[in-house]
């Protein structure tokens, strides 16, 4: 193909600069909300579904995760998982017009799940987190993307912890907040760098120490990578509550400008 023919479809199929639309609230069972090529939907929900939910919500997990759902020592561990992967099949099932419980996944080298070309029409990415009582899921087509979640918990040894995971210049930064600001700091870095991670498919094995993430309260957030040439993306950061708990969550598309739509769901 032509050099200047290749530039005008990257033109052509460029997405817009990154903007965002207020939460919408979708109901178990209706029809999935448009997802167009330039749009990336970050979704967040509470886990914790009346018991009675429960059972309906396993019928949608296929036989493998229902039994690693039973090896949960603890009831609330057990209820979470079948929650958040039957509210994942649920999404993706709607997006690609097939039985939540036929949908298929693989994993990469690194654990890192995807939606199994026979199944995947629709080239829908997806990932996944949860902590505490609420789940994220980002999904988006075509790009690789990455979530995490994170319940803010009084117990993190801040000062011991950081220097695991941040760099220098992320280090530097916080040291810039005192008290609760200190906090929320920590736990937007900590969020955008385990979403970076998640999106790049390499899982652990990803050097947490040669990308940086801005950690302040801003709605979208950027992450610089060292070991990608320099790379800069963009994410989009939220904070939510749930019974008096915080849970601040991050999401990143590994690509270009992004329609961002934030989305929850009704509890059963």
């Amino acid at each position: 193909m032509p050099d200047a023919l290749r530039r005008r479809q990257k033109q052509m199929y460029r997405c817009p600069e990154n903007t965002f639309e207020p939460t919408f609230v979708w109901d178990l069972g209706s029809p999935a909300p448009p997802l167009g090529t330039c749009e990336a939907q970050f979704w967040l929900g509470p886990l914790d579904v009346p018991v009675l939910a429960l059972p309906s919500l396993a019928e949608l997990l296929p036989d493998d995760e229902r039994d690693r759902a039973g090896r949960f020592h603890f009831a609330a561990d057990r209820h979470r998982y079948i929650v958040s992967h039957a509210m994942l099949r649920l999404i993706l099932g709607a997006y690609l017009e097939q039985s939540p419980r036929l949908i298929r996944f693989s994993t990469n080298a690194f654990g890192k799940p995807f939606v199994e070309a026979v199944t995947n029409s629709g080239q829908i990415e997806f990932s996944l987190s949860h902590s505490g009582d609420m789940a994220a899921i980002g999904i988006v087509r075509g790009h690789p993307v990455g979530v995490d979640v994170e319940l803010v918990r009084n117990e993190v040894n801040i000062e011991e912890l950081a220097p695991t995971i941040f760099t220098a210049g992320e280090l530097a930064s916080l040291r810039t907040f005192e008290g609760a600001a200190r906090e929320e700091a920590f736990f937007n870095g900590w969020t955008r760098k385990e979403a970076y991670i998640k999106a790049r498919g390499a899982g652990l094995s990803y050097p947490l120490q040669e990308f940086d993430v801005s950690i302040d309260s801003s709605r979208t957030f950027q992450v610089k990578d060292q070991h990608a040439q320099g790379t800069t993306y963009t994410g989009w950061a939220t904070r939510t509550t749930h019974r008096a708990m915080v849970y601040p969550a991050a999401m990143i598309v590994l690509g270009e400008g992004m329609l961002v739509r934030h989305f929850s769901w009704r509890k059963p």
